[in-house]
């Protein structure tokens, strides 16, 4: 079995990064499966504060879940305003999305303001995670850094 040049074997990861790399990867899987129990029971078609509502109330049983949290916007090293995120689960940032297009994919504008919110929030969240619902489904997408 031949290993991928670009990942790093795991001897080189930090035991932190390593333990953030793992709750990254649980967080998101329990979003995941809110967002699709929540898709199950409502169906397609609703309005965003529907889905963030119920994903608020399905991911609260399952650890520490806030709804609209306000985070200040830096800009070289003052503060200029404010950024509503929809969901933080734990320390992931959840950006819930609907769209009445049948897509398979995240559309690009979505899939770049969640890419933003990465970028501004390194320090203080471990991730982003993007649920798009559809009418055919919901997507979830981690956001790379």
């Amino acid at each position: 079995m031949l290993l991928d040049d670009t990942i790093p074997p795991l001897a080189s990861y930090t035991t932190r990064a390593l333990v953030d790399m793992f709750a990254i990867r649980r967080d998101t899987a329990v979003i995941r499966r809110a967002a699709l129990c929540v898709f199950r029971e409502l169906g397609p078609g609703l309005s965003e504060c529907i889905y963030q509502n119920a994903l608020h109330a399905e991911l609260g049983a399952n650890g520490i879940c806030s709804k609209e949290v306000v985070s200040a916007v830096q800009y070289k090293g003052r503060s200029v305003g404010f950024h509503r995120y929809d969901l933080v689960y734990n320390a992931t940032i959840l950006e819930i999305k609907t769209t009445k297009l049948r897509v398979t994919r995240a559309p690009a504008a979505f899939r770049a303001q969640a890419a933003k919110y990465a970028r501004h929030k390194r320090g203080e969240h471990s991730s982003v995670v993007l649920v798009v619902f559809t009418p055919a489904a919901v997507i979830v997408l981690v956001v790379p850094h």
